[in-house]
């Protein structure tokens, strides 16, 4: 298979939708039940990894609930530690790169998400999902 870039379509708003889907990405994820993260999901073909432990589908979805509860249940607070970033994919999705804090509930661990979101219908749904968090720099 050979790439023909006449072929690709990059989402002119692509920094608008990376912004808009963050908000409410971590919205849900801090304070809503942890069940209503699924409707950003393809339940059959979305791949989430985190902290290294890897889920295709509903079993993904899994893990990423294990995380909201712990979260939303500790009373956990969530702040970005620097911008968001984004870049178009080539299909018209939006690859996105928060990196942020939980402040409390959650361990205080700074962490970096990245998300591929894919086109569907009139929107998007998270294709790949990855979550990696480290201990907080006690000398920052």
């Amino acid at each position: 298979m050979s790439f023909n870039a006449d072929s690709a379509y990059f989402n002119p708003v692509f920094d608008d939708i990376a912004q808009a889907f963050v908000g409410e990405f971590y919205r849900r994820l801090c304070d809503q039940p942890a069940d209503s993260l699924k409707s950003l999901f393809n339940v059959e073909l979305s791949v989430l990894s985190i902290d290294g432990k890897v889920g295709r589908g509903k079993d993904g979805i899994d893990l990423l609930e294990a995380r909201s509860a712990v979260v939303s249940g500790g009373g956990g607070s969530f702040g970005f530690s620097g911008p968001v970033t984004a870049l178009p994919t080539r299909d018209g999705g939006v690859l996105v790169v928060a990196r942020g804090r939980f402040s409390h509930g959650y361990d205080g661990s700074v962490f970096t998400d990245v998300f591929i979101l894919s086109p569907k219908g009139t929107g998007f749904f998270i294709a790949n999902y990855i979550s990696v968090k480290t201990l907080m720099d006690q000398s920052a």
